[in-house]
């Protein structure tokens, strides 16, 4: 009987010390601990597995693009676009066939992007020149002196002075320079525009004088006889689509 009571009493101190809580305690902590380890151990074993190779898909190769090519002003039969419906005159940039249709610049890209194609020139900006207006622009009468024409280093060249009314227009005419031993050689079978205050040309070659005079008459619409920094970007790409389209 002492030993049942002592049991008994072993038992009674044993849970109003908490030793119940505190073995499940220990417990508890034991099996989230195990799991833990659990998991680490399957990590570093995947982890130690040779990682499984993409499987390569080869790439169709794509087609090679259409490119559209503007069209001169000779070219351009139609009164209108065909997009957008605006006449010719009224346009700004350059004009395009895709399809058998005549598209300005803005409507082509649009065209070109439907059909998977490009355009064989960059965009053009807004306040540029409006190339199928060509036409409307008048070349002005000029009248040539000889002077004394600089270019690409090279002073003292014989060349004219290209005059509208009496007044200078700040642009020369000059046949191609060719260097030959040392020799300055000039080839009057091919004649170029020149802007005097830049020293270097920026139309040709013509094949005569009498058509590099032609285009110094329509460029001669612009000022040059200001300096090349006030010499404006919209009229610079007027001066290249002027000789693409001359």
């Amino acid at each position: 009987m002492s030993c049942a009571t002592t049991s008994n009493q072993c038992s009674t101190a044993a849970s109003r010390s908490g030793l119940p809580r505190l073995v499940s305690k220990r417990a508890f902590i034991a099996g989230v601990t195990g799991l833990l380890v659990a998991t680490l151990a399957t990590k570093v074993f995947h982890r130690r597995l040779p990682a499984a190779q993409p499987t390569g898909v080869p790439l169709a190769t794509l087609p090679g693009q259409e490119r559209y090519q503007p069209l001169t002003l000779a070219d351009i039969q139609a009164k209108q676009c065909t997009g957008c419906h605006k006449s010719v005159d009224s346009r700004t940039g350059l004009w395009f066939e895709i399809e058998g249709k005549t598209f300005c610049q803005e409507c082509a890209q649009q065209k070109a992007r439907q059909t998977g194609a490009v355009l064989a020139i960059g965009p053009i900006s807004a306040k540029s020149f409006t190339p199928a207006a060509l036409h409307l622009w008048r070349s002005k009468p000029t009248t040539l002196r000889p002077k004394s024409v600089s270019t690409g280093g090279l002073t003292h060249l014989t060349g004219y002075a290209v005059y509208v009314r009496g007044q200078a227009t700040g642009l020369s005419l000059m046949p191609e320079v060719k260097t030959d031993q040392g020799q300055v050689r000039l080839d009057r079978s091919r004649w170029y525009v020149n802007y005097d205050r830049a020293g270097k040309p920026i139309a040709g070659p013509f094949n005569s004088r009498k058509s590099a005079q032609r285009m110094a008459g329509l460029l001669a619409n612009i000022d040059w006889q200001r300096p090349p920094s006030e010499i404006r970007q919209s009229e610079i790409e007027m001066v290249k689509t002027m000789s693409r389209h001359f």
